[in-house]
């Protein structure tokens, strides 16, 4: 089922947005020269990569305001645009993401990361640039007028591909779609206005400001934007991570590619923490906080509390007091705080149902006989995922011929079984290449746990914040669980 779309508004403009999935961190995919959120779904490696992402995050895709289902509005200024970012995330409920843009994106999206750093959980770019006209692209003005009157005289046929997918060029079935996707994404006024106001913008002062977690990812014989574009970004963002990819076509349109960016972009997403409000978005709210505690004039000694009541948890840090329903995110952060500086496996920690219970009841860090239970093999081995793979490209042949004979009903039942098997093959393909296993005792108890304990932090968060912000830090979550105190305060706790 495809995803719905949505809207988003930021002053009298709709901004058309979809989510895909429902991980605990935030992606938003900012488009490059064209988006539409609809038709590009119909792309087989655009709709891979986005299902391979959203195995693990919650993905938000949207159209630049002018293009695809967004108002048609002639205002595309950067502020403009780095505003639309603001307004889309807002409307998905979501405070802080990794900024991932594509191409022409990376402008809005390094704009958008320098200006609010605290909603950019990090930034990932693309094949991007700082600037046309300087180097190290150094488009020179007479070259770009060229490239404008091409481009106004031949919207709709597919004339990026020219550029942005040479290897292409001679599939003429595959040109006229891409023409499709050009005519219905922007009118030929709206894209050269674009790229006039494109080529006017240089964000070079920009990188030494940005301080997120950044990783850039540029093709080597990139034949749009020259390589030393993404060494160049790489060079002046402060600790940035920098990786290229083989090819030369600057558009991806082949799965293996892809595989390698989902890769690359879940081991480094995963790196970074989980934002508290992810975790509280889908939660049921606390019971309406008590009284508040009128702490001792020797607050440092003030012993803090997370002790269960019933139905209701009574929970007080640092002389606030707040009330919370029974939950079992509560029972575990209980279990872990009586349990100082102990590891237990998520397994362990599942089938704890009081804090009060013993960890030699619940299986300690060196006794769990759940933890060996394995998994149920591979989800594809090699021969089914090749299988796969081989299938899908015979399958889009069998497309561009159905549609270069007008066989809608054949497109739409080559169409469903695309998206079947490239459903089945982003779930069975993890980071790097591997294969991703049927999911074991422990691998379920591992995310259930983390998913449950995030969840709980979250609801203390719309609380007592100090405290979620020491939880948060303090409370560690995956495989194996613990509570490791912050050695420079003495935090004491009756449970």
């Amino acid at each position: 089922m495809e995803p719905d779309i949505k809207y988003a508004k930021n002053g009298d403009v709709h901004i058309a947005y979809r989510i895909l999935g429902d991980g605990p961190r935030d992606i938003v995919l900012v488009p490059g020269t064209i988006s539409h959120v609809e038709l590009l779904w119909e792309v087989p490696t655009y709709k891979y990569l986005l299902q391979r992402l959203s195995s693990f995050a919650r993905v938000i895709v949207f159209d630049k305001r002018g293009q695809g289902l967004s108002d048609r509005v002639a205002e595309q200024t950067l502020e403009e645009r780095t505003a639309d970012v603001g307004a889309v995330m807002d409307a998905a409920d979501s405070n802080s993401a990794t900024i991932y843009g594509w191409s022409e994106g990376g402008l809005l999206s390094l704009t958008f990361a320098a200006t609010h750093p605290e909603r950019t959980s990090a930034l990932v770019l693309y094949g991007t640039f700082v600037s046309m006209k300087a180097e190290p692209w150094a488009l020179s003005q007479s070259q770009f007028d060229g490239f404008m009157t091409i481009l106004e005289k031949h919207w709709g046929t597919g004339v990026l591909l020219r550029l942005n997918a040479p290897s292409r060029m001679k599939d003429e079935a595959f040109n006229q779609w891409f023409g499709r996707i050009e005519r219905e994404s922007s009118s030929p006024s709206s894209i050269l206005a674009l790229m006039r106001a494109d080529y006017q913008i240089d964000v070079r002062h920009l990188l030494p400001s940005i301080r997120v977690p950044t990783m850039i990812l540029h093709r080597a014989g990139d034949a749009l934007i020259p390589v030393a574009s993404g060494r160049y970004l790489a060079e002046n963002i402060p600790g940035a991570v920098y990786h290229e990819l083989p090819g030369m076509d600057h558009l991806v349109l082949d799965h293996e590619t892809q595989d390698r960016i989902a890769d690359l972009i879940e081991e480094f997403v995963s790196r970074q923490p989980i934002p508290s409000g992810a975790a509280a978005r889908n939660c049921d709210r606390p019971v309406p906080q008590g009284r508040p505690y009128r702490p001792t004039s020797n607050r440092a000694k003030l012993a803090n509390t997370f002790r269960n009541e019933g139905e209701y948890w009574t929970v007080s840090y640092e002389g606030r007091v707040s009330r919370f329903k029974d939950s079992k995110g509560l029972r575990y952060l209980a279990y872990l705080l009586r349990h100082p500086s102990s590891e237990f496996r998520a397994t362990a920690l599942a089938r704890v149902s009081r804090p009060a219970e013993s960890a030699e009841e619940t299986d300690g860090p060196g006794d769990c006989p759940s933890a060996d239970l394995g998994d149920a093999g591979e989800v594809l081995d090699s021969q089914a995922k090749a299988s796969y793979r081989q299938r899908i490209k015979d399958l889009t042949e069998e497309l561009k011929q159905a549609k270069r004979t007008g066989d809608e009903k054949r497109g739409l039942q080559v169409e469903k079984e695309i998206e079947a098997l490239s459903t089945e093959l982003a779930r069975a393909v993890g980071l790097g290449g591997r294969d991703r296993r049927a999911v074991s005792s422990a691998e379920r108890a591992r995310v259930n746990v983390t998913r449950t304990i995030r969840i709980a932090i979250g609801r203390i968060k719309e609380h007592d914040a100090g405290l979620a912000t020491y939880l948060d830090r303090t409370i560690r979550t995956g495989t194996f669980c613990s509570y490791q105190p912050d050695p420079a305060r003495h935090i004491f706790w009756n449970l």
